[in-house]
């Protein structure tokens, strides 16, 4: 127990005895992302959430940079968890079903658990809400992206944000030259 708590990036350690030799098999943390402080100091983590070793900023997709977050965890850092398995889970989910549609998430944003923006560079912010009806908030999501009607209605090209945060109702903000308009669609 000692060595986990001395080296937080090992996640197990296996000690056994085979003809009079010890044995011992360490296994390492996977990471899963990375999450940025204000500060900014970046950490590793794995999908049970667990912060356990330094990391510099990245850029490009190597891995997606959580930030924020602070306000609802405290003070965060190695050894710390800022996140649970099962809503890290959930934001893998809805990573996956953006990148069928060929928008990649660089960054995800917790302002706090009901205000999370997945963003990029060439796709709009995506907000959901983790203390929501996430299944609702998938299937809204996976309509704008195959729904032949709803793909005419608007273009993610051209459109600021997607929130989905409302239940069946999605709300986004349309790019028009300089100014935007805020609008709503039902989703099915």
């Amino acid at each position: 127990q000692a060595l986990l708590v001395e080296f937080p990036r090992i996640k197990e350690v296996k000690v056994s005895e085979e003809a009079k030799t010890l044995k011992v098999e360490l296994v390492e943390r996977d990471p899963a992302g990375v999450w940025c402080s204000k500060e900014p100091k970046c950490f590793f983590f794995d999908m049970e959430g667990f912060l356990y070793g330094d990391s510099p900023e990245f850029s490009g997709s190597v891995y997606s940079v959580y930030r924020g977050g602070e306000n609802e965890f405290g003070d965060l850092g190695i050894g710390k968890k800022f996140l649970d398995t099962e809503r890290l889970g959930i934001l893998d989910e809805f990573k996956k079903i953006l990148e069928g549609s060929s928008l990649y998430i660089s960054e995800i944003i917790v302002t706090d658990l009901r205000e999370v923006n997945l963003t990029s560079l060439k796709s709009p912010k995506i907000i959901i809400d983790l203390t929501g009806n996430l299944e609702e908030q998938k299937m809204a999501l996976v309509s704008i992206l195959e729904d032949e009607a709803l793909k005419d209605k608007f273009d993610l090209k051209n459109t600021s944000y997607v929130d989905l945060r409302f239940g069946k109702k999605v709300f986004f903000k349309e790019k028009v030259g300089v100014q935007e308009e805020e609008k709503e669609e039902e989703s099915q």
